[in-house]
């Protein structure tokens, strides 16, 4: 009984250092280095069999690379059933991410807005931006105007429209009402969810 122990933990010490060693002689990807610099990925989105994120570092849009991770079907399943929200899943997570050898990584620079790119949609209806991919997803009642956030296909924005709305009549608009309201400014607030899905 004592010799058959011994040989079951022999067997379970090797199966350990086996998973530890798996990644002993691979190369990490360039995720691991992003890591070092500081960078957080701040959007993720599993799909397809990608794992696509938008990494940044201290918030900043203006220094973010997306990164595409794409994986048979076999490790996707793996990375699916890591649970990231505890600490050894997250590990677990990185441990396989971290070194698989499909990854692009992409300066998200050259799909910042341009100088006067939003100015465009001055004097422009909501329904106009509806039209061309926006989607309004909240508002806010200033005293100068209403403000509405909406998210477009590379841009989340805020949007000034020229009329002024009361707190008390804004129940009377309707979806239509909304829509032929006027553009005044539309500022940058970030990248839209919407660019984890263009898949590299």
């Amino acid at each position: 009984m004592k010799r058959i122990i011994t040989i079951l933990l022999v067997v379970l010490l090797s199966t350990c250092l086996c998973a530890c060693n798996n990644n002993k002689n691979k190369q990490p990807n360039e995720i691991a280095s992003l890591y070092e610099q500081g960078y957080e990925a701040e959007q993720t989105i599993l799909f397809d069999s990608s794992w696509i994120a938008l990494f940044m570092k201290d918030h900043d849009y203006h220094d973010a690379y997306k990164v595409v991770v794409k994986m048979d079907e076999k490790t996707y399943d793996k990375i699916i059933q890591c649970d990231t929200f505890e600490e050894e899943g997250l590990k677990q997570f990185l441990d396989i991410i971290e070194y698989l050898p499909n990854c692009t990584v992409t300066s998200m620079n050259d799909e910042l807005p341009k100088e006067g790119e939003l100015d465009q949609y001055i004097g422009k209806t909501i329904k106009d931006l509806e039209d061309e991919g926006y989607e309004r997803t909240g508002y806010y009642l200033a005293e100068d105007g209403c403000l509405f956030y909406a998210d477009g296909y590379k841009y989340s924005v805020l949007i000034q429209v020229e009329e002024v709305i009361k707190p008390e009549e804004m129940s009377y608009y309707s979806d239509y009402d909304l829509g032929q309201l006027t553009v005044k400014s539309m500022e940058f607030l970030g990248f839209s969810y919407r660019v984890l899905d263009w898949v590299s």
